[in-house]
């Protein structure tokens, strides 16, 4: 049987962790694109996060995984699509966003950071090559309607 794999992207705030471990509770192997093949371009700057192409290689290429699902984004994850059976947007409404980035300490101090990701939030509810999954409600009814669309 042919691996499949899919990507769930979003922006900061919009659930991908959250649906990451509620497919991992439902027995789906599913990772955090971050932790597995993330980097900063520029490190000093913390600015440009990319997925570095050999690890993306080595983990999506595992044979032993019949399907996984990846959770996370990057300014080149389009260089990776091939590797994608389909793609799932998670998108939430700005207050929703605002409420879920504001509980975290890094936007608390830096609202500008916060302001300039609501603003692409504005830019990125459509995406075509996507589909869009509301996230504004539980993880659970996130994941089913990820699952119903595979």
């Amino acid at each position: 049987m042919a691996r499949v794999n899919y990507l769930i992207k979003g922006l900061s705030g919009t659930g991908k962790t959250t649906v990451r471990i509620e497919l991992q509770k439902r027995g789906y192997h599913a990772i955090e694109a971050d932790e597995h093949f993330g980097y900063y371009e520029d490190k000093e700057m913390q600015a440009n996060w990319k997925w570095d192409k050999d690890r993306v290689e080595k983990v999506l290429s595992d044979l032993e995984k019949e399907m996984s699902f990846v959770c996370g984004g990057s300014l080149n994850d389009h260089e990776f699509l091939h590797h994608f059976s389909k793609v799932f947007k998670l998108y939430a409404d700005n207050e929703t966003l605002r409420q879920r980035l504001f509980a975290r300490e890094k936007y608390k101090d830096r609202p500008e950071e916060l302001e300039k990701l609501l603003e692409w939030n504005r830019e990125e509810a459509s995406c075509p090559d996507a589909i869009i999954v509301p996230a504004a409600r539980p993880a659970e009814q996130v994941v089913d309607d990820i699952l119903a669309n595979l």
